[in-house]
């Protein structure tokens, strides 16, 4: 059974990229993930129905839909700007405002060059692939990549990465973010030696669940590179509490169940939520996900330990119009995250 046709097209409407968008890469991603949270709830109360036998099938089409899922994702990197901006804030306000203009603009100018090179096919002109966005409904995309200068086909890579984690990390513990496919394309212990060479503390492998492969998890931490666990709201209490107790580095609490985003509100249950992850693990706990003003940084500073802002900064560099004004943007809107934070503690 698919989506309801009344939930479909609520879910298209909130995703589209243009009016007539009916199939872009964040609609099908966010189509497919409400259908994998419907059928993980049936599935759960199959089970709970004993009914174990469904269970079991709706347990092997969610897997299908995951690979399904990875599989648009990986593919949807084409003709996109693929930048993922990871900030761990801890509550007494170490954040990247303090790390300076010229750092801030070597990530900056990665993201707005480097890493949109490298999503473009290579074979192709810069202007070849402003047509292609404009003629895709993408002017947004097409206008942003008019005032660049990039060779599609070449930028940010592996090495570029590690190249600002050796800027950054004298001054800030840095946590890196990568697909697994990355970690195994270099392979576990290569790219732990050289993700540690160069500074980083930990990695987020957001495609990697906990205990899948432990080999890999292994690897990594031989090397001193913290593997970051992920729980939510959907995590089992067995479950979360054996990936807490396990825990290096610090604990990722996904404040609500979908695709990362910023959110008009928190989750009324993240208390209940964070007090059992900090009950149950002896590294820090921070809270990520919809978080998207300086209120709801220091709200979640208050019964957490960190505070991880994602898509609220990557937007603030997408409506810049250019390098400096994407620094001021994103070091702006931090110190007021930090302000708000430390607002809510004593001095």
């Amino acid at each position: 059974m698919s989506l309801a046709k009344d939930k479909k097209a609520e879910i298209m409407a909130e995703y589209r990229l243009h009016e007539k968008d009916t199939g872009s890469t964040e609609v099908q991603i966010a189509l497919l993930t409400k259908r994998i949270q419907e059928l993980t709830e049936q599935m759960r109360q199959s089970a709970l129905d004993l009914r174990f036998e469904v269970a079991a099938r709706l347990r092997d089409e969610i897997g299908d839909l995951k690979k399904e899922l990875r599989q648009i994702e990986n593919a949807g990197r084409r003709l996109r700007v693929g930048v993922v901006t990871v900030m761990l804030m801890t509550v007494v306000g170490v954040t990247l405002s303090v790390v300076g203009p010229k750092i801030l603009g070597n990530a900056t100018n990665l993201i707005f060059e480097g890493v949109i090179g490298q999503q473009l096919p290579a074979g192709i002109t810069q202007e070849q692939a402003i047509a292609a966005l404009r003629a895709d409904g993408q002017d947004q995309l097409a206008d942003l990549l008019s005032g660049m200068t990039v060779v599609p086909g070449q930028g940010v890579d592996f090495e570029t990465v590690l190249g600002t984690c050796r800027h950054i990390s004298p001054r800030l513990p840095v946590v890196l973010m990568a697909y697994a496919n990355t970690v195994l394309g270099v392979g576990p212990s290569e790219f732990a030696k050289r993700a540690v060479e160069a500074g980083a503390s930990g990695v987020i492998v957001p495609d990697l669940p906990f205990g899948e492969d432990e080999e890999v998890n292994r690897v990594l931490l031989e090397h001193g590179l913290a593997v970051i666990p992920l729980i939510a709201p959907t995590t089992l209490p067995e479950r979360r509490a054996e990936i807490c107790a396990a825990a290096r580095g610090f604990v990722y609490v996904v404040s609500t169940v979908g695709t990362t985003g910023e959110s008009k509100s928190l989750p009324a249950d993240l208390t209940e939520l964070v007090g059992h992850a900090k009950a149950e693990a002896t590294a820090p706990v921070a809270v990520g996900f919809g978080i998207g003003t300086p209120e709801q940084a220091a709200q979640v500073g208050e019964v957490a330990d960190g505070v991880i802002i994602g898509s609220r900064l990557v937007r603030a560099v997408g409506e810049a119009s250019d390098t400096a004004a994407a620094v001021e943007a994103v070091a702006g809107f931090l110190s007021q995250a930090r302000r708000a934070l430390e607002g809510d503690r004593p001095a």
